[in-house]
């Protein structure tokens, strides 16, 4: 839903009414009309079990006199372009002179008022009795009924006719349209001009990338090509060939170059737009809108205009980023598939391994007992009025938590040494109740913060709103064949997705077609496991690189292993790169060092002493007792101004780090260590999807599955080669890599390392 339904043609706009209210669907909640109803009543039927339809509901609640499905249009005039309306009420009472709208719904209503679309339901009302009116028929009552099928419930809101005050209204739209209208008359004069590569020549590599994206027949295409290689332009260019410049949703990791996507779209003659975050948008930042303390808020919707930035920044991207045909956004508007599509929209993932990482990352919600406690104690005693919506929640089955006394004996299978990790129970289908009540609990959150927006909220943000996001998630996973495990010896609850093929399946519906784009895609069993292969084609082009590559044997990385192991590793990390820094080569430039977390750095650390080291830990939140260890929390881009100079300079890092989102670095990297593989932690998290994996391949009859290589083998291989591509992007000969740990000698993971990297060595340690 969005202005890109409006039909706009060289001086008139047409647009069906239902269509022009839906336009501001994704900024519902800001737009509102100063008309209110005279009064509202509520009524239960049992008989809306079989309405699916108006002419269904009128049949059954009919309307005395009532005539139905009455067509009206309108043409309005404002400077040189007419506007368009038409549309039909469905129904009308001569004899009480009164317009009806009626609104068939499987929502709660609560939920309808609560995120904005009953001002859609109204607006759409008032226009409908202003055209009527104007073609000669006599109004003066406007009634609008919602009916909810789920919660079997049917509510009218009825409003008098005041043909001044709805004009007026209608009125404020005219120059809102008009500069909508000038938008698209420049959007369309783009399309008769071909799309302009935005550098002097191709590359081998784009050319071949343009070639396959142009003949390609395929719903995904995947395309994997070396870091630097190009491979964004070549995708954007070919698509703009292929389509003449289509709506783009272009999908996004969170920290990787979204101006440069930005600036590349512009070059090639796209439309272009950034969705941020609202945090990010917001001109105050927050995390939430404080409207009525914000007098950006308070600006008039009508007095937004596509053609400038006025206002609030986060209205503006809602209600017109539809028009715009590249649209670069985080992962989580995918998630939460939070952007309006038409039947002709590209779908493009950059960074597609992060992508399946995030997947896993994002659906899944851990709720323990200890949490559930404290939020039980705060709204008891200080947030008293959410209190009466959070005790239905705490009393339902999903959110209660028994003890169970441990066995040590026990021989069950998934749980690991310290017996801290086992699954008890896993439940599915969830009961719809459930749904219901914790619906309530975000509706009436919602409302609370609406109510209290002029207070200082800061402890709600901390107390309260976490729990509040993880609340939305789970209610979004009902859209995905929500599954609930629980584990009493940790008692935790694990809230998550039956499968991850099918969450794709979802989130890809609707889209014309989707580009996955990756340095490295491998390793690729992982694809063929949560994609359909009779639906997607890889185009893929390996130049392995000649960087001196090493493989250093026998050391045990493994987690049982790591505090043992620290001195030995640290001892060899101190000699290694003062090895390489002979002639004083290292001097003014960067290392790398990777390790599978931030308490392995802690371990290994204390044991790395040497003066020439500007040792350097990539960390918001990271402390250490070591003085020698600087934390660096800003801008990757902005790193060098925090550099010692003449020194080398060490980044500790866990993998999946800000450096391997794929970020341009602009500063001179030597080389890199890897320690060891960053293998998933068998967590109830981890077991709940090995166990679903099992029994869902062994019903779907797919080919025979090890669980530890899809959650945790093939990503930990991913991770690794995504961070070792952040070295020898420019001087391959001038650089050197490290893998330490034995596990890299696995053959799986060895036979990647060796696709990556030709010039590699095995050391004996």
């Amino acid at each position: 839903m969005g202005f890109n339904e409006l039909k706009i043609s060289e001086g008139s706009i047409t647009v069906g009414i239902t269509d022009l209210v839906n336009s501001f669907f994704n900024a519902k909640e800001f737009f509102g009309i100063s008309l209110v109803e005279n009064e509202n009543k509520i009524t239960k039927s049992l008989d809306l079990d079989s309405v699916e339809s108006h002419k269904q509901f009128f049949g059954k609640f009919p309307i005395n006199d009532g005539l139905y499905e009455i067509p009206i249009k309108h043409r309005f005039q404002y400077k040189k372009i007419s506007i368009n309306l038409n549309g039909r009420i469905d129904a009308y009472s001569k004899l009480n002179k009164t317009i009806y709208e009626l609104k068939i719904s499987e929502k709660n209503i609560d939920e309808l008022v609560y995120n904005g679309s009953i001002n859609l339901f109204k607006t759409q009302l008032f226009i409908y009795s202003y055209i009527f009116y104007k073609n000669r028929k006599e109004v003066e009552k406007l009634k609008l009924i919602i009916a909810s099928t789920n919660k079997k419930v049917i509510k009218e809101f009825e409003y008098g006719f005041n043909e001044k005050e709805i004009y007026k209204e209608i009125k404020k739209l005219f120059p809102f349209l008009y500069d909508i209208y000038l938008f698209d008359i420049s959007k369309s004069k783009n399309k008769k001009i071909d799309p302009i590569f935005p550098y002097k020549e191709f590359k081998p590599i784009q050319q071949d990338i343009i070639k396959n994206i142009l003949n390609s027949q395929n719903f995904i295409t995947f395309i994997e090509a070396p870091f630097a290689s190009g491979k964004t332009s070549a995708v954007l260019y070919s698509v703009a060939k292929k389509y003449n410049f289509p709506q783009i949703h272009y999908f996004t990791s969170r920290n990787i170059q979204k101006n440069q996507v930005l600036d590349e779209g512009k070059r090639i003659g796209y439309k272009s737009i950034l969705r941020k975050a609202f945090s990010e948008s917001c001109l105050y930042s927050y995390l939430f809108c404080k409207s009525l303390d914000c007098k950006y808020y308070l600006y008039p919707t009508e007095y937004y205009s596509i053609l400038k930035e006025n206002g609030c920044p986060v209205i503006y991207q809602r209600l017109f980023y539809t028009m715009y045909d590249l649209i670069i956004a985080d992962y989580n508007y995918l998630f939460y598939r939070a952007l309006s599509k038409t039947k002709d929209t590209i779908c493009i993932i950059d960074e597609y391994h992060s992508f399946l990482s995030r997947i896993s990352d994002f659906f899944t919600v851990s709720i323990n007992k200890q949490e559930i406690e404290k939020i039980r104690h705060l709204t008891f005693t200080k947030y008293k009025k959410l209190n009466r919506y959070f005790k239905p929640l705490f009393e339902s089955d999903e959110f209660s938590f028994e003890y169970k006394n441990i066995d040590n004996n026990d021989e069950n299978p998934f749980t690991n040494i310290n017996n801290r990790f086992y699954i008890d129970e896993i439940k599915t289908p969830i009961d719809s109740n459930f749904f219901e009540t914790l619906l309530a609990v975000i509706v009436n959150i919602h409302n609370f913060i609406k109510e209290n927006n002029k207070k200082d909220l800061s402890d709600f943000e901390n107390e309260i709103f976490p729990f509040y996001q993880k609340l939305k998630t789970i209610l979004e996973l009902f859209e995905f064949d929500i599954v609930m495990s629980y584990s009493r010896i940790s008692n935790e609850k694990i809230f998550t997705y039956k499968s991850i093929k099918s969450i794709l399946n979802k989130l890809f519906y609707g889209y014309k077609e989707v580009i996955g784009i990756s340095a490295t895609l491998e390793p690729k069993q992982l694809l063929y496991h949560v994609h359909d292969s009779s639906q997607f084609s890889i185009y893929s082009i390996n130049i392995p690189k000649k960087i001196r590559t090493y493989i250093i044997d026998k050391i045990e990385t493994t987690f049982k292993k790591r505090e043992k192991n620290s001195p030995i590793i640290a001892n060899l990390l101190n000699k290694t790169i003062i090895i390489e820094n002979k002639g004083n080569k290292l001097i003014n430039r960067s290392v790398l060092l990777f390790f599978a977390s931030y308490e392995f750095i802690k371990m290994i650390d204390l044991f790395i002493i040497n003066p020439l080291f500007d040792k350097i830990v990539l960390s918001k939140d990271f402390k250490s007792n070591n003085p020698s260890l600087r934390v660096y929390n800003g801008r990757i881009d902005e790193i060098k101004d925090f550099f010692i100079n003449d020194k080398i300079h060490l980044l500790f890092m866990p993998y999946r780090s800000i450096i391997q989102e794929g970020a341009n670095l602009n500063f001179d990297i030597a080389g890199g260590f890897f320690v060891g593989l960053p293998f998933r932690v068998p967590d109830n998290q981890y077991l709940t999807h090995s166990i679903l994996m099992k029994e869902y391949l062994e019903l779907s009859n797919e080919y025979s599955n090890n669980s530890f290589e899809i959650l945790s083998l093939f990503p930990a291989i991913n991770d690794v080669l995504q961070s070792s591509g952040r070295i020898g992007r420019d001087k391959e000969m001038d650089n050197f890599l490290y893998f330490i740990g034995k596990e890299f000698l696995n053959r799986k993971v060895y036979d990647n390392i060796c696709d990556c990297y030709s010039d590699l060595r095995i050391i004996r340690s």
